[in-house]
């Protein structure tokens, strides 16, 4: 039973930092290609909707669909690792290259 458990832990701290990889990924997308607040809203929509099937189908695979609240933290601890890490690190690179690209472009 703790081996289920850890197993189902691990897999939510993945799925919290692939949540902010992902984010990040639409980020990007954002600053490249203007959106106005409904393609924002809608993007964010079917970023949240996409993750929440993710989610409960890896509670459903891992845990035999039973949520528990560790589930929810290690959500929250991948996604807040990656933020403040490999995420603000990554996010600090990619607008750099997208200002010097813009810039390039420009000129």
């Amino acid at each position: 039973m703790i081996d289920i458990q850890l197993n189902m832990l691990a897999v939510s701290v993945m799925m919290g930092a692939f949540m902010g990889i992902t984010y990040d990924a639409l980020r990007i997308i954002r600053r490249i290609i203007s959106h106005n607040n409904f393609f924002i809203s809608l993007e964010d929509l079917i970023y949240w909707l996409i993750w929440t099937v993710v989610c409960i189908d890896n509670v459903h695979e891992y845990n035999e669909g039973e949520l528990r609240i560790y589930i929810f933290v290690g959500i929250v601890v991948g996604l807040v690792v990656y933020i403040y890490t490999i995420g603000w690190a990554l996010w600090k690179v990619i607008s750099h290259i997208l200002c010097f690209a813009k810039k390039t472009i420009k000129n």
